[in-house]
C-alpha cells in the first residue's frame, strides 16, 4: 500500500518552473493542434463546383421544395417529360457530389449517353424521388470516354433524377 503522506511529500518538493514549464508547452500544443483543425475545416469547406460549367446540375439533391432558380433544388415544375423533350446536362466539380436540376419521367427505359472528360472512372447513378436513399441503378463511365446504353426497368409515372460523383466533368442526355 502507498503511503499518501510521501506522495504528498513528493509533490510539494516538485519544483515550481517544471510545472510552469508543462503549462506553457501544454498551451503550444493546443495552439498547434488548433491551428491544424482550423486549417482542415477550411480546406474541406472550399469551392468544389463552377457554376459557370454547368447545364441542369447542382450539388443539392432535387427536392420537391419550392425554389424557382439557382444551384439549389429544383420545384415540383422542374420536371423533364422524356417522351417530350430530351434532358441535357453538363457539370464539373473537384470532389463534390452533383445532382440533376431537374427530375426526369414518362418512360420506363431511358437511353443515354454521357461524355467523361475526367481522368477517373465516372460514377452515375439513378435515384427514384419515392424512395431517395436507394439507388434504382448505377452506370460507370470510363476515363475520357463516352458511355451509352438503356436505363431500363424505370416506372413512367415516376420522377427520377441523376447524381455524379466527383470529382468530375462531364456532359450528357437523357432520351
Amino acid at each position: 500500500m502507498i503511503d499518501t503522506n510521501v506522495i504528498f511529500i513528493i509533490r510539494l518538493h516538485t519544483p515550481l518552473h517544471t510545472k510552469i514549464e508543462r503549462g506553457k508547452i501544454r498551451n503550444k500544443i493546443k495552439k498547434i493542434l488548433s491551428f491544424i483543425l482550423t486549417c482542415t475545416m477550411l480546406m474541406g469547406m472550399s469551392t468544389t463546383a463552377f457554376a459557370s460549367e454547368m447545364l441542369n446540375v447542382s450539388t443539392e439533391a432535387p427536392t420537391e421544395a419550392n425554389i424557382s432558380r439557382g444551384l439549389g433544388r429544383p420545384n415540383e415544375d422542374n420536371c423533364v417529360n422524356l417522351t417530350e423533350e430530351e434532358l441535357d446536362f453538363a457539370g464539373e466539380a473537384t470532389h463534390s457530389t452533383l445532382y440533376t436540376n431537374s427530375y426526369f419521367t414518362g418512360k420506363s427505359s431511358v437511353d443515354y449517353s454521357i461524355t467523361n472528360y475526367y481522368d477517373r472512372t465516372l460514377t452515375v447513378k439513378i435515384y427514384s424521388m419515392s424512395n431517395p436513399f436507394i439507388c434504382v441503378d448505377k452506370i460507370e463511365v470510363d476515363a475520357n470516354d463516352t458511355a451509352t446504353g438503356t436505363i431500363s426497368g424505370l416506372k413512367a409515372d415516376k420522377k427520377y433524377y441523376l447524381t455524379f460523383s466527383g470529382p468530375s466533368h462531364f456532359t450528357g442526355t437523357l432520351k
